[in-house]
């Protein structure tokens, strides 16, 4: 049937997603009083469930991957996705929770991410393993990633041949260099420069 042509059409991480989606939203209709059924769960019950992950401290993204999973399961059952009930409604409620919870917030541990400590650790960390020529490799590999917040893969791609000390605007010293990025490769330029003020 159409529920079965649907479920082909979407990838197993996806079925298991959209599988959790369904059990958890299931154990929150139950609770009501009276116990809803998925089938006539409103709108109203389904932005409660959202909030009430969001009280779980969960991120923004994984909320909204919840939904996805609740309305992939409401099209299996030949219903409207809730997204498509009230899209106006249902866009601004994601809006208020990325606001109250910044999806790009990063964590280690319960210690807020700071790029400026972290490099701070890797400077001292060089300074202690100078003579291991491997660590110091991808430390500095690691460190200049951090410092110009490049992409996986890019600060391997640093042509040794465009490495020179500058100064910057400040007229603080720096390393300038050259390196492929994928803006320039979508732009067929062969390399991009950057600089960093740390190494």
């Amino acid at each position: 049937g159409v529920a079965e042509i649907i479920r082909l059409a979407v990838p197993r991480n996806s079925i298991d997603v959209a599988s959790r989606a369904k059990s958890r939203f299931d154990q929150f209709l139950a609770a009501r009083e009276p116990p809803v059924r998925f089938v006539d769960a409103t709108f109203s019950l389904f932005l409660e469930f959202l909030r009430s992950l969001h009280e779980q401290d969960l991120q923004p993204s994984t909320i909204a991957n919840y939904a996805w999973g609740v309305d992939v399961n409401r099209v299996s059952s030949g219903l409207l996705p809730f997204k498509e009930l009230e899209p106006g409604l249902w866009a601004s409620f994601m809006r208020g929770l990325a606001k109250l919870r910044p999806s790009h917030s990063k964590y280690i541990g319960l210690i807020p991410f700071s790029p400026r400590d972290l490099l701070k650790v890797l400077l001292d960390r060089l300074a202690t393993r100078s003579d291991d020529f491997n660590v110091r490799r991808d430390l500095t590999l690691f460190l200049l990633r951090c410092e110009c917040v490049m992409r996986a893969g890019e600060a391997m791609t640093v042509r040794r041949s465009t490495i020179r000390s500058a100064k910057t605007p400040a007229h603080a010293p720096c390393v300038v260099f050259n390196y492929t990025t994928k803006s320039s490769s979508a732009s067929l330029v062969a390399t991009d420069s950057n600089y960093c003020a740390c190494i």
